[in-house]
């Protein structure tokens, strides 16, 4: 978590349209992450694909759904870089978008994925 948090500046934004969300700071964006991504029930919930987004690093997020075997598309993630560091974090909570991205809906297993 020390090592992500590293890579954002102070005042780095984070929001997920269509949600109400929006969260700035370091601290409240560890908090954030800490709670909602990280906790012990979402350990192995997530793949993420790096893919490039309005000209910059992105992430086209999967979620493993309960008592399925693959990971379905959740969000597409988009990086704004702010000098050597990130500025602000969109993560779009819109499956939809990956079909703009040439992604599939889904994927197989983590042990199928690897490979």
């Amino acid at each position: 978590m020390d090592e992500i948090i590293s890579l954002l500046i102070e005042a780095t934004t984070f929001a997920m349209p269509p949600l109400p969300l929006w969260v700035r700071g370091r601290e409240a964006i560890r908090s954030f992450i800490s709670a909602a991504i990280l906790d012990g029930e979402a350990r192995g919930r997530w793949r993420l694909l790096p893919l490039q987004a309005n000209g910059g690093p992105a992430f086209a997020w999967y979620r493993k759904i309960d008592n399925q075997t693959g990971y379905q598309a959740y969000a597409i993630q988009v990086v704004t870089i702010s000098g050597e560091r990130i500025g602000a974090i969109t993560t779009f909570l819109q499956p939809a978008l990956f079909r703009f991205f040439s992604l599939p809906d889904e994927l197989p297993a983590r042990e199928n994925f690897a490979k």
